[in-house]
């Protein structure tokens, strides 16, 4: 599933397709405020028109359009969640590059209010940089740590492995508590992208924390 707020423009859309193609089965959804213009309907129709030619049919099955009130932020989050558990996908792709700035701020509250809902579906965030052919990317790892909430003696193995490699015995060790839980904890930290194993060392994994990390600190 695609979500795309929109504008005047339909380059945005235009910069999906190349950089993700669209194939059978896929959803686009256009998010736009309450309340349209002679532009804003000209770029909906050329948008339609453009998803068309690569489709062959647009039609409810594969398109949708999210009318949202800017001013009303409480309601439009909810409008903007509902929809897309509805769909169920299982990869969500938000381009948040066109449109109004509320639009896009509500569009990505209500996908981080989403995300402790979405522990299966790969989550993507992408902003086009204005007067560049580039955009940036923010993937699911960077929203996870957001609402991650770590216990201090997590917080203390962080820094730990943070200032040096450590293997889990001398982790558990420094900690006070068993090996076990240091491997669950690092398999936490693994999943979200804190932490990884550097090498191997007498057959002892060597924990280290990923530059995420910088985050945490």
């Amino acid at each position: 599933m695609f979500i795309c707020t929109i504008g005047w423009t339909e380059v945005p859309i235009v910069r999906l397709v190349v950089r993700h193609g669209l194939e059978v089965g896929d959803f686009v959804l256009l998010v736009k405020p309450t309340g349209s213009d002679e532009k804003a309907e000209a770029t909906l129709n050329a948008i339609k028109d453009f998803l068309g030619k690569l489709w062959g049919e647009v039609s409810s099955k594969n398109f949708g359009v999210l009318e949202i009130d800017p001013l009303n932020p409480l309601a439009s989050i909810k409008k903007v969640k509902s929809i897309i558990r509805r769909l169920e996908a299982k990869r969500l792709i938000a381009i948040l590059s066109g449109g109004m700035r509320s639009v896009l701020l509500i569009v990505l509250m209500a996908i981080l209010h989403l995300n402790y809902l979405l522990k299966d579906v790969e989550l993507t965030i992408e902003v086009d940089i204005e007067g560049r052919n580039e955009y940036l990317r923010i993937d699911s790892r960077l929203i996870e740590i957001i609402r991650w909430k770590p216990t201090e003696a997590q917080l203390r193995m962080l820094e730990l492995i943070r200032n040096k490699p450590l293997t889990m015995r001398e982790l558990a060790e420094s900690l006070g508590v068993n090996v076990s839980t240091v491997y669950r904890w690092f398999k936490e930290f693994e999943k979200i992208g804190l932490a990884e194993i550097k090498k191997e060392r007498r057959r002892a994994a060597l924990l280290q924390t990923t530059d995420l990390c910088s985050l945490i600190f």
